[in-house]
């Protein structure tokens, strides 16, 4: 049925980044280099006359710090000091709009398109306003300004088959979508629309058939795809959402801990209700632009659909997503937080809110709601999972190993999926120094996950650390350097193995190699001085330990370091010997 989930952009996506970029308020990937944190509603705005160089720098400053509620309060002002500048009121149409601003945005917008015909994003505003509040008339004039190639040309067919379709004309919708559904050579934008109409028109059968186009040709986000799932669902065909649930899962739930069903069950919601639907196109946009690291232009295509959907879940966390992306972590946790329980996605947005407060230094506001949130629900482990996970961050290990045991107890029956708890805790039993226990869970891990490099890398680092299972450690860490061949903390692992094994030449390689990839890691710094040591390149060792020294933030790992740096290395270096006694139990871990 389908071969691959991409993240593809097809010629709306194209069409929209390119008219954007070339209109946009400031490069989306430019950011000062003093940018950090700021407040939802800066406390600096006031209403002190302004002059226009003033106020124009400081407006400009605002949007390189991404500040969209300083740079349009600022720029409003210019506008105030020089009315008939066309492109000034663009860019202040578009902070008032991107700040969620849709009051001062629509009255520009109204300013914009009289003095403008080509003000494409200000008539798509004022179309997707008409249609939020039943204007359907209106809207339907607003689109038949969208004229001319591009991005005008390929969305006006998209707004005026849903405007026919709240009409009450679901069928002349279809036929004239199909219209352009060849002009734009068989768009998957185009294909998926043309079967929610299908739907809508309750005719399945046509909807099944644009379905199956849509995942035959493969050029369709995740999103699209458990749309897709959802009507499966709906029509009694679970073996085939099954096969899309299955692709997803290949390549990592975006949801995490909710269903794919679930979400297949809520993104199929947009075939009930057209303002979701065009809400939907907005928000696909909008996706790939982030994806493409295009945040500012992600930002204005949410507001769109914000304006279609105010209540969305899918809005409110990316508006918490780019938020995020700009350090603006007051206004992310506001976004998340607005996630409520109707909306189905209220466990999600609260993790992702948690993250905020993480990232943001407040642990402890973090580690209260997860804490509440373990104790309120209790059929889920995922607040205790999230919660283990955030101890081990802060190497609270005793308290992360307590997290895990209590979210394995409630899951009961592990299976392949709970995987990552148990390398979890093991990871946090062996920085407690439990070495049996730990072991145990990285075995565990490993049969749960046979091939994962992850298990594969930290199981066979662990032995060759301590000098045992040799031979069985290198084939693992080989197996996982094949899986991962760039990631140097593998590598690393890799050219440690050979170190120990007293092969020097080729462990320096791969010891550079690693740090090429990971160059601020105070351990691969120190593992290629000692390799260095060893082949006979004194000044570079010490200059790789004075790395790892300056880089490490562990004081016995300091001293170990200067120590190095002033006397060297031993000549001999006698290999730990194996443990000279091995459980029953381990020994036939180690067997399976």
């Amino acid at each position: 049925m389908m071969s691959q989930i991409f993240q593809k952009p097809s010629l709306f996506a194209l069409i929209a980044a390119l008219f954007f970029v070339s209109a946009c308020v400031h490069q989306d990937t430019q950011r000062s280099a003093l940018q950090g944190g700021y407040a939802a509603q800066p406390s600096y705005l006031d209403d002190a006359p302004a002059t226009l160089t003033g106020a124009y720098l400081a407006g400009r400053f605002a949007q390189h710090q991404s500040d969209w509620t300083a740079a349009s309060h600022y720029m409003h002002a210019v506008l105030q000091l020089d009315e008939q500048n066309k492109n000034l009121l663009h860019r202040t149409f578009l902070l008032a709009l991107g700040d969620g601003d849709i009051e001062r945005a629509t009255q520009l917008a109204v300013q914009l398109i009289k003095k403008d015909d080509g003000a494409e994003l200000a008539t798509v505003h004022l179309v997707a306003l008409a249609m939020a509040e039943n204007r359907l008339e209106d809207a339907w004039a607003l689109t038949e300004n969208l004229v001319g190639s591009g991005f005008n040309d390929y969305a006006k067919p998209l707004f005026q088959a849903w405007l026919l379709v709240m009409m009450g004309n679901p069928d002349i919708a279809l036929a004239r979508l199909e219209e352009h559904i060849g002009v734009f050579n068989r768009d998957p934008v185009y294909l998926q629309h043309a079967g929610l109409i299908a739907e809508y028109a309750q005719n399945s059968e046509k909807a099944e058939s644009y379905y199956s186009e849509v995942l035959a040709g493969g050029e369709f986000t995740v999103h699209v795809a458990l749309g897709i799932a959802g009507y499966y669902e709906r029509n009694n065909m679970p073996e085939k959402a099954a096969l899309i649930y299955n692709q997803v899962d290949s390549q990592r739930n975006p949801y995490r801990i909710l269903s794919l069903s679930h979400m297949a069950d809520m993104i199929g919601r947009a075939a009930e209700n057209p303002l979701e639907a065009v809400s939907l196109m907005l928000f696909e946009l909008s996706s790939l632009l982030y994806d493409r690291q295009a945040y500012d232009s992600a930002l204005i295509y949410t507001r769109l659909a914000e304006i279609l959907t105010p209540s969305s879940p899918f809005v409110a966390v990316m508006l918490g997503d780019i938020a995020m992306t700009h350090s603006n972590y007051d206004a992310a946790f506001a976004h998340y937080s607005s996630v409520d329980d109707i909306s189905g996605m209220m466990r999600f947005a609260r993790l992702k809110a948690v993250e905020t407060l993480e990232a943001s230094g407040r642990k402890e506001e973090a580690v209260a709601i997860l804490s509440k949130a373990a104790e309120e629900e209790n059929e889920y482990a995922d607040a205790l999972i999230y919660l283990g996970d955030l101890y081990r961050r802060h190497e609270e290990y005793a308290q992360a190993v307590q997290a895990y045991n209590r979210a394995l107890r409630r899951i009961g029956d592990v299976g392949a999926e709970h995987w990552f708890i148990i390398y979890a805790r093991g990871m946090s039993q062996e920085r407690l120094k439990n070495w049996d226990m730990a072991e145990k869970d990285l075995l565990k891990a490993l049969e749960l996950n046979p091939d994962h490099p992850l298990i594969l890398n930290y199981l066979g680092y662990s032995w060759i650390d301590q000098g045992i299972h040799m031979e069985r450690a290198m084939e693992m860490i080989k197996k996982a350097v094949m899986l991962r061949p760039n990631d140097g903390y593998i590598t690393d692992s890799y050219g440690w193995a050979l170190y120990k094994k007293g092969e020097y030449d080729e462990a320096v390689q791969w010891l550079e190699y690693s740090v090429e990839r990971v160059p601020y890691d105070p351990t691969i710094n120190d593992h290629l001085g000692d390799a260095y040591w060893r082949v006979g390149r004194r000044v570079e060792a010490r200059f790789q330990w004075e790395r790892a020294y300056g880089l490490s933030e562990d004081g016995d790992e300091k001293k170990r370091l200067r120590y190095k740096i002033n006397f060297g290395l031993p000549d001999y270096e006698k290999p730990p010997a194996e443990p000279k006694t091995i459980t029953v139990e381990r020994e036939a871990m180690l067997q399976r």
